[in-house]
């Protein structure tokens, strides 16, 4: 592909000298279709197409060399991605908008994950619906099986060279933790840029309750570091109340106990507060119950 590429004003300047048309062919040509506007529009459309043809090789060097490994920036590219959380109305219309104002492409992929076929239809249903509005927009839509989402939208991003991931981020409680899923993209892939968009807190009414009873390997590690950091500061606790408070009462060293479950609930959520309770039962009971008497009433503080 050879581009020759001339401004319009040089080009209308060409005909009026009679150097592409002669007589009247050059003022008709010039009235009709030798127009400005349309000598701007074909003059984008040369350069987009050349752009595309670059794009091509490009990608074909990339899967040739085997260098797929990160996302070459070269134009502004968009991925948006739909989950059973984060996928709403309000989240394609803002990558609509964004991809027509760069003026680029832009994708919108779903992760089949075991989760997500556990929940009901009426959530997988409003998936698909949010998927064929993307379509409706102008997206290229893609359903992608695999049990981590993230590593299947980063591959599926640099398969495509998208350099700009959207996630959704759904309202949260006041101490929650952050979104695990946008967390484990920034960390998985650095080369690309993240968006984030807050979403509405509006119950969607066709969609069934959720019951979860999967965990995945992210959440998993997360439980277990919360069951670390229980254990970890259950044995704190305790050398503290055995070695520095040794004159404390019962009924204080119960409220820091108790403190500590509060902790572990607020940063980890239930199961490691519970283990925590637990714990903290057995270290009172094993190193501090020096009157017997008030550990039944340090349990029932404690849980």
């Amino acid at each position: 592909m050879v581009l020759v590429d001339l401004p319009p004003d040089d080009l209308r300047q060409r005909l009026k000298e009679g150097k592409v048309y002669v007589g009247d062919r050059a003022e008709r040509a010039i009235e009709n279709f030798f127009r400005k506007g349309n000598l701007f529009a074909l003059r984008e459309l040369a350069l987009r197409r050349t752009a595309d043809r670059v794009d091509d090789q490009m990608r074909a060097w990339r899967d040739a060399s085997g260098r797929e490994e990160r996302v070459w920036h070269t134009r502004d590219a968009i991925l948006l991605c739909i989950g059973a959380n984060t996928g709403s109305e309000k989240l394609v219309r803002i990558a609509a908008r964004l991809a027509a104002k760069l003026g680029s492409e832009w994708h919108a992929v779903t992760v089949e994950t075991p989760t997500l076929h556990r929940q009901g239809e009426a959530r997988r249903r409003g998936i698909l619906r949010t998927l064929q509005l993307a379509q409706k927009l102008g997206s290229v839509t893609a359903t992608l099986s695999e049990p981590d989402e993230a590593k299947a939208v980063l591959r599926y991003a640099r398969e495509h060279n998208l350099g700009k991931i959207i996630v959704g981020r759904p309202p949260q409680r006041r101490w929650a933790l952050p979104n695990s899923f946008a967390r484990r993209l920034s960390r998985l892939g650095p080369d690309l840029d993240l968006m984030i968009v807050a979403l509405d807190d509006v119950p969607d009414v066709h969609a069934a309750p959720r019951i979860d009873t999967h965990l995945s390997p992210d959440k998993l590690r997360q439980k277990a570091r919360g069951c670390l950091a229980a254990t970890a500061l259950c044995a704190l606790i305790t050398l503290v109340s055995k070695l520095i408070l040794p004159d404390f009462s019962p009924i204080n060293l119960v409220m820091v106990y108790l403190l500590g479950v509060v902790l572990i609930a607020i940063g980890f959520g239930r199961l490691p507060s519970v283990v925590a309770a637990i714990l903290n039962i057995v270290a009172f009971d094993l190193f501090l119950s020096r009157r017997k008497a008030l550990l039944p009433s340090a349990m029932r503080s404690i849980w």
